[in-house]
């Protein structure tokens, strides 16, 4: 079940985003004591938003085993109509088809709120979120070679920029 995101689910989405955290080449941040309170600063900007809301998808026991929300793209008035998706599971319910019904949904999402196009920012090795976005009729856009650093993992992480028109 997919449904809005409230304050009490805060804490297990920065658990399921701090998984991401630690194995590496998922997101741009690494293992630091100050990312949950950073991560769970922004998530809480999308509790109640009509704008850019925040989901979560339960499974039957109705444990929070995944989220994804919409955030703007840029500051700038002409991006407007333009949102970013992002999206984060729990590593042990991977490869359960989780990314294809949250992926659906938020595409409707953001159809509803009436947003033109979608963007996705990954890393350029995470060929299970670039083949996902894919399957979504997302095309790559651009790419950014050896711009995030994590110095958790010493290394350097090329970027995708994956993008789809709405409407």
């Amino acid at each position: 079940m997919i449904r809005l995101a409230n304050l009490n689910d805060l804490s297990r989405l920065v658990h399921i985003y701090y998984q991401s955290v630690e194995k590496g080449g998922i997101t741009a941040d690494w293992a630091t004591p100050d990312v949950p309170v950073a991560y769970l600063n922004n998530l809480s900007t999308h509790i109640n938003n009509p704008q850019y809301p925040l989901y979560v998808i339960e499974d039957e026991a109705k444990n929070i085993i995944g989220y994804s929300y919409l955030a703007p793209t840029r500051q700038r008035a002409g991006w407007k109509n333009t949102v970013e998706i992002t999206y984060y599971f729990d590593l042990n319910h991977v490869g359960r088809g989780l990314g294809s019904k949250m992926l659906a949904f938020i595409i409707d999402e953001a159809t509803r709120l009436g947003y033109r196009s979608l963007l996705a920012t990954i890393h350029a090795k995470n060929e299970a979120s670039a083949a996902l976005l894919k399957k979504f009729k997302f095309d790559q856009w651009g790419f950014y070679p050896e711009v995030v650093y994590n110095a958790h993992l010493d290394q350097w992480f090329d970027i995708g920029i994956f993008g789809r028109k709405l409407n």
